[in-house]
């Protein structure tokens, strides 16, 4: 389902999260890291859900990309996991196609005034 997705979405995905989509793809749970060079107001991330790759699954990707246009979010906005409050935590690849920064995607708000960078990538995470 990896390599399905990154050719579905043209991306590849970093070496850590095929680690963390392999244990805990689709799971439920709470799980914090702490971020090396947060930005204000993230000491840490807190992941509820690990989003699924699986497209029959009702916490898919797929599923929540399918909202994108009507959020004004670019394609290259990848989610992958959600915190308590439905935020998305999601891959950036807008400027890169390795390593893609990570960002927090505000469910409220739309386009680029609802993404906030966490940190320049999930290696750098700490985690």
């Amino acid at each position: 389902m990896i390599a399905g997705a990154e050719i579905l979405l043209g991306i590849t995905y970093p070496q850590a999260y095929r680690n963390l989509i392999l244990e805990f793809g689709g799971a439920y749970g709470d799980a914090e890291f702490s971020l090396d060079q947060p930005s204000p107001g993230f000491d840490y991330c807190s992941i509820s859900i690990i989003h699924s790759l699986n497209p029959c699954s009702q916490s898919s990707i797929y599923a929540l990309m399918a909202t994108w246009p009507e959020h004004e979010l670019d394609a290259a906005i990848i989610p992958f996991g959600e915190d308590g409050g439905g935020n998305y935590i999601c891959f950036d690849y807008r400027n890169r196609s390795e390593n893609p920064a990570i960002v927090f995607y505000f469910h409220e708000l739309s386009g680029t005034d609802s993404l906030m960078k966490v940190c320049e990538s999930l290696e750098s995470s700490g985690n």
